[in-house]
């Protein structure tokens, strides 16, 4: 947090450099002051987007109530799967052609691996497009549990050449570079403070 509020004073608007910060079973930690009260009302405005994974939005109101409203108001982007879904939750997802009663019934009858999407509007002031839902695609060709493995010397190509290539060009184009153990600890030290 103190970095992307770093990047921000010292100038740095480029939000194609956007940090995406996705945190799984989430309900404990979006529950804190920290998410709730300064990461999801004020991320966006440093180039934070946050995605919160997490059974049931419910396990967030029984720590914080201003927390759980932050989650329904501030996370524009949800996918929902068959979840028995509270009627906050379902409100949030209401829209002119779907009831928040007629959503929770669509909610409780989606069908495993289905969920529904509800998307921000690409303009702002407008209003978003309504729930939808969605699945996903076949096992693509290649992965281990397709019905299209790699061949054995497929296999081989892509741990020996693809793999390597990908790791290095990653690293160079995406990677931090490596300090020296003075240089880090001194950085450490001035983080979220102004230099």
């Amino acid at each position: 947090w103190d970095a992307v509020q770093v990047r921000r004073r010292d100038g740095n608007t480029d939000y194609e450099n956007l940090t995406n910060l996705i945190i799984e079973e989430a309900a404990p930690v979006a529950a804190t002051k920290l998410v709730s009260e300064q990461l999801l009302p004020q991320g966006r405005s440093f180039g934070l987007s946050m995605g919160l994974v997490m059974q049931f939005p419910g396990q967030v109101r029984n720590r914080s109530e201003r927390a759980y409203d932050e989650v329904l108001n501030n996370i524009k982007t949800k996918l929902i799967g068959n979840i028995s879904i509270e009627h906050d939750l379902a409100e949030s997802l209401a829209h002119e052609d779907l009831s928040p009663t007629d959503l929770r019934n669509r909610i409780n009858t989606l069908p495993s691996g289905e969920w529904i999407a509800q998307l921000p509007s690409p303009s702002f002031g407008e209003t978003g497009p309504a729930p939808f839902s969605v699945k996903p695609l076949p096992i693509a060709a290649g992965h281990p549990e397709s019905d299209e493995p790699l061949s054995v010397e497929q296999a081989d190509h892509f741990e020996t050449v693809a793999l390597p290539r990908l790791s290095e060009r990653t690293q160079a184009q995406y990677g931090l570079a490596e300090v020296s153990k003075s240089t880090s600890v001194r950085d450490e030290a001035d983080w979220g403070s102004p230099r």
